[in-house]
């Protein structure tokens, strides 16, 4: 099987991402979410992270309210862009996407209304394509330190993988020390690993085949964890990718559209 898989689109669609799929033949899309572009968001809550005050206290009411309505528009070319793909796009939430509930409150549709025709969000479930089968979860820790409910929570939905070795993985975080450390020097996070501990966990006791995610977009590469390949797709906003091939239960070949960006730091 081949995948191309992509994630941390923030609202921009990728040049060349249709070729690529009828060039190299993929069986199918594996996206790692973050599709909304909120840059706006993320700068504010950055700026008022600095100075302890909450962002919805840092902008008046109005303001707030407009830069939400941007973020979740921006959601909308590119889920139709999915739709129009000739292969079936597999999807996972990231911490910058917008659920039908979230986007309510600003008076527009989430992410949910917007999956169309060929576009499935993988909301913890697993589905089978081909020989393999795809374990998406949709479950973003917004804290940076080790919780507790999230390793539950994940513990939980690996109990449903039936065969580990035959499993890809397809989530948003990252794990621990594991292209996790921000790089950013905008970000409160500056210097420090923020992965999720409990992928460490689970691969050490359950390995799986593959573990495709994103979210930092400073990394772009490949990781032997354990006995599980973790492959970061790169940032998708900026038109990285990466083609995954699978077979026999293993990983079979990777390659990044744009070579390597940057390993482990």
């Amino acid at each position: 099987m081949k995948f191309l898989c992509i994630g941390c689109i923030h609202g921009n669609i990728p040049k060349g991402l249709r070729e690529a799929i009828k060039k190299n033949q993929v069986d199918a899309v594996l996206c790692c979410g973050d599709i909304a572009n909120t840059d706006m968001l993320r700068d504010l809550a950055f700026a008022s992270a600095r100075i302890g005050i909450d962002l919805r206290v840092f902008i008046k009411p109005a303001s707030y309210k407009k830069i939400m309505q941007d973020a979740v528009r921006s959601m909308q070319p590119v889920m139709k862009f999915f739709a129009t793909l000739p292969v079936p796009v597999f999807l996972v939430l990231g911490n910058n996407d917008f659920t039908n509930r979230e986007a309510k409150h600003v008076g527009m549709p989430g992410i949910e209304t917007l999956a169309r025709k060929n576009v499935t969000i993988l909301n913890n479930r697993i589905v089978s394509v081909g020989d393999v089968s795809i374990a998406g979860l949709s479950l973003f820790r917004d804290k940076q330190a080790y919780d507790k409910k999230t390793e539950k929570k994940m513990n939980l939905f690996f109990k449903k993988i039936v065969r580990p070795e035959n499993t890809i993985l397809l989530t948003h975080d990252v794990p621990y020390h594991v292209f996790d450390k921000v790089l950013l020097r905008e970000s409160p996070a500056y210097g420090k690993h923020v992965g999720e501990q409990a992928f460490n966990k689970l691969f050490a006791k359950k390995p799986v085949l593959a573990h495709i995610c994103s979210h930092m977009h400073e990394y772009q590469d490949e990781h032997q964890l354990y006995r599980t390949t973790v492959i970061n797709t790169g940032y998708g906003h900026a038109e990285r990718w990466a083609i995954v091939e699978t077979n026999d239960e293993a990983v079979q070949r990777i390659t990044f559209n744009r070579g390597k960006k940057m390993g482990l730091v």
